[in-house]
């Protein structure tokens, strides 16, 4: 089982060669100029980040760049616009948009911070609202909650059924019943 640092190195090494040896260059193939962009980023920053940031970095920087083409190594203020268009939300998760578009802001700050001009504001990609994918339709209604509350066997568990509504908490998070995890009525137990 490969380890992170492995995954790095390997990954180092594939950008380092020419030719095709693990399948991202395969299907996104990155120019020279790119691939030693990246390596040297991925080499700097190493020290200052975590194995995962750097396997992230690897993993994404070179499909952005595949898919950015020039506009990855010199941006211009139709880059963002380009973004949207080339990283759609029909075609990647909300969360892959945005830690691509981190790792290109980090990239981007890096090297316009290493040539001498400041990180422009018009160069930051910006994302919709964010929607829940869950909301009311995997909560009980007040009605549903009454049935549940009129077929319980006793007062306790009635009460049970709407504290537990009302607190909004999930049934796990509910007080523990008489008896359990060592609670009991008439002893001390400190």
């Amino acid at each position: 089982m490969p380890t992170l640092t492995s995954y790095g190195a390997t990954s180092s090494t594939a950008l380092s060669n020419s030719g095709p040896t693990v399948p991202w260059v395969l299907v996104f193939p990155v120019g020279r100029a790119e691939r030693d962009a990246i390596l040297e980023f991925v080499r700097a920053r190493r020290p200052e980040v975590s194995d995962l940031r750097t396997r992230t970095y690897l993993a994404w920087l070179p499909v952005a760049a595949a898919r950015i083409g020039g506009d990855f190594l010199a941006p211009n203020r139709d880059t963002p616009v380009r973004f949207s268009e080339l990283f759609a939300p029909k075609e990647y998760a909300r969360g892959s948009r945005v830690t691509v578009a981190q790792c290109l802001a980090t990239f981007w700050r890096w090297r316009l911070a290493r040539d001498g001009p400041k990180f422009p504001s018009w160069l930051r990609i910006k994302f919709e609202r964010w929607k829940p994918t869950n909301g009311a339709s995997d909560i009980l209604t007040r009605e549903e909650v009454a049935r549940l509350a009129d077929r319980a066997q006793n007062f306790r568990d009635t009460a049970r059924i709407w504290s537990l509504f009302k607190s909004g908490d999930r049934p796990d998070q509910a007080v523990p019943a008489e008896g359990a995890s060592g609670i009991r009525r008439g002893k001390n137990t400190a």
